[in-house]
């Protein structure tokens, strides 16, 4: 019975050891600077690392706070069939046109026959994922841009805005 007294306190000591040599200093300072340090390195690698990545695949198009918007020329909305839905799903967009002058609204007027075929043109020749996708509505907006600047002779579309998107 002494004896399992004795081994009883020797293994509470031997416990007691354990806990203390886990809560040493040396221990308690090295989880102290890596509590410190670890918020230190996330914040360097979201503002540095991830960050940066984003910024890259930003769309193109974007309208920045300090940038002058021109004078946008609002067209009526435009219905179209989603190629490869026989019919059975549509989009209504409307869209604005950024004009690098004013003047050129009146060519756009003129042009309205024109302007409105290649956007019929161009949504309906594209599917549901496209449309439905920012990356596909971003090369949209680019292809909408580039064909429409064609067709324009006193003037350049500079940017468009979709107003009205929807896919039903």
């Amino acid at each position: 019975m002494v004896e399992e007294e004795k081994k009883t306190e020797i293994e509470e000591g031997k416990e007691d050891s354990k806990l203390k040599g886990l809560f040493s200093t040396k221990n308690i300072i090295i989880a102290a600077v890596a509590l410190f340090i670890m918020p230190i390195a996330a914040y360097f690698l979201v503002t540095k690392v991830f960050h940066p990545m984003a910024d890259s695949k930003q769309d193109v198009s974007e309208v920045k706070k300090d940038e002058e918007i021109k004078s946008v020329f609002m067209l009526d909305p435009i219905i179209v069939n989603i190629a490869g839905t026989n019919g059975t799903r549509y989009l209504k967009v409307t869209i604005g046109l950024e004009l690098s002058d004013p003047k050129v609204s009146d060519e756009i007027e003129k042009r309205n026959p024109q302007i409105v075929d290649v956007l019929i043109r161009v949504f309906s020749s594209r599917d549901i994922a496209e449309v439905s996708e920012p990356r596909g509505r971003d090369g949209i907006r680019r292809e909408i841009i580039t064909r429409l600047n064609d067709l324009l002779v006193s003037g350049r579309l500079i940017n468009i805005y979709f107003t009205e998107f929807v896919i039903q």
